[in-house]
């Protein structure tokens, strides 16, 4: 893993990527040296904080980052250890605002593999990245490759950690964690953060989508979508269709569907059966008539 985080991050130049000079080994220690950064990490600069950052401000900073993954993927490189502590905030005066004076910069791919090359074979039963950051199909398909829609995936979760002040699933334990990322849906951020407006929160919840078919496709429409927000123009993420929504509620909650599904079948059988027997009363009672009517 080492030599491949030396051989993927040396692939890539990008402004929103920490640059790798040299790596090598000093006697029994291997070394990567890259550029040094004298901010904190996201994760630390977001600890210091008493409130979710603000809309545009987060929007800002995934937008940087989000073409900074769609460098890495275009090279052929999966991150798959995105969190807010992989994300180096490098001190300049003209960082985006008076508030956020860095230049976010994506570090540590020392969980990256080379999708061409495959030079980094993890053993099928291993899960890799962060339980909170990772993607339901890593956790339900393990012998799966992963693919750019995973990494998608955790830089949505971390916007959501940017705009609501958490992630969307954390529990007291990582099989906990794993449950809920595996069976529930987060809550959308403008329930948990109305200030945010709802298109923001839809961007955030398309990278959160159980499905890697329904989520960005690349980096690159992310941060366009991004940019949408940001320039006021409207969005490509929209709401779930109701008909897809209540599909996601049934899977996520066979038994109560289909306890519901047999209660419709049984109400709509009994109904049938009244109409039948009502329809049934009525010719009878119309023959009775016409028969007294013969007899008078």
């Amino acid at each position: 893993r080492f030599v491949v985080e030396a051989q993927a991050a040396a692939k890539l130049d990008h402004a929103n990527i920490v640059a790798v000079y040299e790596a090598g080994q000093d006697q029994d220690l291997p070394y990567i040296a890259c550029a040094w950064c004298a901010g904190p990490t996201l994760a630390a600069w977001m600890m210091s904080r008493t409130s979710p950052v603000k809309p545009d401000l987060a929007a800002s900073i995934i937008r940087q980052l989000a073409s900074a993954l769609q460098c890495s993927h275009e090279h052929g490189i999966l991150h798959r250890d995105i969190k807010p502590g992989n994300i180096l905030l490098f001190p300049q005066s003209s960082g985006i605002s008076a508030e956020f004076p860095y230049v976010p910069r994506l570090g540590d791919f020392g969980l990256a593999k080379l999708m061409e090359s495959g030079e980094l074979d993890t053993v099928t039963s291993q899960l890799v990245g962060t339980p909170r950051f990772m993607a339901p199909e890593l956790l339900n398909e393990p012998t799966e490759p992963s693919d750019a829609a995973a990494d998608i995936y955790a830089l949505g979760a971390v916007l959501y950690c940017l705009i609501v002040g958490q992630p969307p699933f954390g529990a007291a334990t990582a099989a906990e964690t794993f449950r809920l990322i595996s069976e529930c849906n987060p809550v959308p951020p403008v329930t948990m953060n109305p200030g945010i407006g709802r298109d923001l929160s839809r961007i955030c919840m398309k990278c959160l989508d159980k499905s890697p078919l329904r989520r960005y496709l690349t980096a690159a429409e992310f941060a366009d979508d991004l940019d949408r927000y940001l320039s006021g123009k409207p969005v490509l993420a929209r709401s779930t269709p109701l008909p897809l929504r209540i599909q996601k509620w049934c899977v996520h909650r066979p038994l109560i569907s289909l306890l519901l599904l047999t209660s419709g079948c049984l109400v709509a059988a009994l109904l049938i059966l009244a109409v039948s027997y009502t329809s049934s009363l009525r010719a009878l009672q119309g023959r009775l008539e016409s028969r007294n009517e013969e007899l008078n």
